[in-house]
């Protein structure tokens, strides 16, 4: 036989706890909430810093480049693409570099969206220009996947914009340059 007391202790204690539980888990709700806020704010204002972050270095110095230097790099070797230009290629030719430098500098930011890109094969390119004896910092193209450009501050694309590789072949003296010259070509295609 349950005494009354008893009963009573149980069904309060079961009460005190549950009202505990909801208690922490408020709490804990709304401690979560706030810093989503404030991580989703501080994301809106590393974006805003961003859209507003003045020009690249070397988008503000164009004018006085006059050497570029670009090296290819290939992650996966074992897939064997062929080129029809060596790994390393320079140019002097202030006009065309020039040209490049502001065709990087209007290469679009690449979207915030999601993407279905083709399959990266790892070819890029490493491009260093300089003026005088001042060398700017590296920009990397991806020759193939999304296409992503890295080194003038935010991220950029070349996919939506084939006359790039136009314009940077020419520089580097290749000859029919186009987006398909600086994927390569598989071996026995």
């Amino acid at each position: 036989m349950i005494h009354r007391t008893t009963l009573s202790r149980t069904a309060v204690f079961s009460l005190a706890v549950l009202v505990l539980v909801l208690v922490l888990v408020s709490i804990f709700a709304f401690v979560m909430s706030d810093t989503a806020s404030r991580a989703g704010a501080s994301a809106q204002l590393t974006l805003a810093q961003t859209e507003s972050s003045p020009a690249p270095l070397l988008c503000q110095n164009i004018r006085s480049l006059d050497h570029l230097r670009a090296h290819r790099a290939n992650a996966f070797p074992q897939n064997r693409e062929v080129f029809g230009f060596g790994i390393n290629r320079s140019s002097s030719d202030t006009m065309l570099i020039r040209e490049v430098a502001r065709a990087l500098c209007a290469l679009p930011r690449f979207p915030n969206a999601t993407l279905h890109c083709p399959a990266d094969l790892g070819i890029s390119y490493q491009l260093t220009f300089s003026a005088r004896s001042r060398t700017f910092p590296q920009v990397t193209l991806e020759a193939t996947g999304c296409e992503t450009v890295h080194g003038l501050g935010t991220t950029r694309w070349t996919a939506e914009s084939p006359k790039f590789w136009i314009e940077l072949g020419r520089a580097l003296n290749i000859a029919h340059p186009s987006s398909v010259t600086f994927r390569g070509v598989a071996r026995g295609v």
